[in-house]
């Protein structure tokens, strides 16, 4: 099935105007019995796969072999899959983060603490790895969170040495303090911030609840702020900080792009939730349950430098789905119980028995291409077929 959407004139005004989307297609799938471009007994967690606008894929992976060992999946060098690094039995990677050169990072750490950030730069003949973690830099930080690389810096949240979490970024030379929680010296300190999201010209985006130390209620101001490493502001906040604010809660995750523009969910007074896009000058709703989508996920949205959003819900029947929406309107591109081929030409269902089909957030690159996570079944939706990396290509 393809998924064109055409330009329409309503009353004068153009409505929809979305790239065409080509049909699904499996990249990867891992299973305990079987898989697709994966060795057996591969599995994938619920982590949000990684993608560039020159088409190169990666995720985590586990691979279960008498022991659990981490590694990283990559797809589109020369058109080869190369399954693993493997760092140590005992180590857990992180998230994984794509350049648009096609090279990645991503932090390791074991049980208790991060043990180092590693970085793998894309040459004509494979991969090179590089340990990039100077000890001494770190040394005043502690309890390592939402780590983030982006363009030879890494983003993360972490405690100070005063024992406070902050938002800190790190070049490998040096740390430079974002944002801290319990700062005094600010005019409305912040008791809690939340998981920040960085573009790739590091633009960050995070949520901010407002108050003294341990004043994290949710009856709390909440701000949605949009910062770099010289400057912060809000871009979106709701009515317990300022009573002019359409919006009575925050959800706590935002996405941002290169255009400083940052996508979020908000909730009406009314109960309803819809996507919101805002650079803190012009705010558009993109959106809303009970209108185009019935539910909006609680998994973060992702916006491009297009400014066109992705993001997961529900649809008017009661389906899993994955939408598109440009602020114009709102396309729904790949459905639960969708069929679906991988590149063997077999046949499945995107579906996870009674769990939500589809693992992670969203990646969305800058042509409109769409990467996802989701369980699959055999055709009678009876048979687990494990789990694959979908991609869907813009026309």
């Amino acid at each position: 099935m393809k998924f064109l959407v055409v330009s329409l004139i309503l009353m004068g005004q153009q409505v929809f105007a979305f790239v065409e989307h080509l049909q699904p297609r499996i990249v990867a799938r891992a299973s305990l019995a079987d898989g697709y471009q994966l060795p057996s007994s591969t599995l994938f967690t619920n982590a949000t796969p990684s993608l560039n606008d020159q088409g190169h894929m990666a995720m985590g992976l586990s691979l279960i072999d008498g022991v659990e060992i981490s590694g990283v999946w990559t797809y589109g060098h020369g058109g080869k899959t190369i399954p693993y690094f493997r760092k140590n039995d005992a180590y857990k990677i992180g998230q994984i983060y794509l350049d648009q050169q096609g090279g990645f990072c991503f932090s390791v750490e074991n049980e208790t603490q991060l043990v180092s950030f590693v970085q793998a730069k894309l040459t004509k003949t494979g991969y090179q790895f590089k340990e990039l973690l100077d000890d001494e830099n770190l040394w005043n930080y502690a309890g390592f969170k939402n780590i983030i690389c982006k363009n030879d810096k890494v983003f993360f949240k972490a405690k100070d040495f005063r024992n406070q979490y902050g938002l800190f970024v790190y070049d490998f030379k040096t740390v430079k303090n974002i944002d801290l929680e319990n700062n005094r010296r600010q005019n409305k300190p912040k008791s809690y911030l939340f998981s920040m999201a960085v573009s790739d010209q590091g633009y960050l985006a995070y949520k901010a609840r407002l108050g003294e130390r341990g004043e994290v209620g949710e009856s709390r101001p909440d701000v949605i702020i949009l910062a770099n490493e010289v400057s912060k502001n809000i871009v979106a906040y709701d009515k317990n900080y300022q009573q002019n604010s359409p919006w009575i809660t925050l959800r706590n995750s935002v996405s941002v792009n290169d255009l400083q523009e940052v996508a979020f969910v908000a909730q009406h007074e009314n109960g309803k939730h819809s996507l919101v896009v805002s650079d803190g000058k012009k705010t558009r709703v993109y959106a809303t349950e009970g209108k185009e989508v019935q539910e909006i996920s609680y998994f973060s949205p992702s916006i491009n430098n297009k400014s066109h959003v992705a993001f997961r819900g529900i649809n008017k029947f009661g389906k899993h789905a994955v939408f598109m929406a440009d602020g114009k309107s709102v396309k729904e591109v790949i459905t639960q119980n969708q069929v679906i081929h991988s590149d063997k030409e077999e046949a499945f269902k995107i579906f996870y028995g009674p769990h939500v089909p589809f693992g992670g957030s969203i990646s969305l690159n800058n042509k409109d291409e769409i990467l996802l996570n989701s369980g699959l079944s055999d055709l009678s939706g009876k048979k687990d077929r494990g789990k694959a990396v979908i991609f869907i290509p813009s026309k």
